[in-house]
């Protein structure tokens, strides 16, 4: 039995992330040139591993915010970074940030239809990179068919007893 209050709210990140296969190769020099590179944001230890370490590291591209829908939540304004690896592969990751009952957890993880919706606009949000950075790709996919696969991830650093609504719902609860 747990021990937590109804009205504990959880909050956290949702990561969705999204792999593309955009050509054969990459010269990273090039593309650097071409569209602007942003400073790596902090991550996990787990992501920030050496036994994961690629060499020549990837390029990380800020992009667009897009905008999100969670089950039964507001939209929200999500972050969006694409690092590019020199062997043809980017990963769109999607950060959504939210607020949730913590009985109503297990109705966001088993929501995909809203799931792939986030995933969806990651092709949307990384269209325009992959047009600018085409000169740096060796036999480049066509962005309507570049292969794909997602992932995600909920990520929760800190709970809180409140007796007022996450700021995402509009009832204080997740709606079924």
């Amino acid at each position: 039995m747990s021990d937590r209050s109804p009205d504990e709210i959880v909050r956290g990140v949702l990561h969705v992330d999204v792999a593309f296969d955009w050509g054969d190769e990459i010269d990273l020099a090039r593309a650097g040139t071409l569209a602007p590179v942003g400073n790596p944001r902090t991550r996990s230890p787990a992501a920030n591993a050496v036994s994961i370490g690629y060499r020549p590291p990837p390029l990380r591209f800020p992009l667009s915010p897009v905008t999100a829908t969670l089950p039964g939540c507001e939209p929200v304004t999500a972050e969006v970074e694409a690092p590019v690896f020199d062997f043809g592969g980017v990963n769109v990751r999607i950060d959504v940030p939210f607020e949730y009952g913590w009985d109503d957890l297990p109705r966001l993880a088993g929501d995909q239809a809203a799931l792939l919706g986030v995933a969806r606009s990651a092709r949307t949000a990384a269209e325009p990179l992959f047009t600018k950075i085409t000169p740096a790709i060796q036999s480049p996919a066509c962005p309507r068919s570049f292969r794909s696969s997602a992932r995600t991830t909920v990520r929760y650093g800190r709970w809180a007893t409140s007796r007022s609504k996450p700021k995402c719902c509009s009832n204080g609860r997740v709606t079924p």
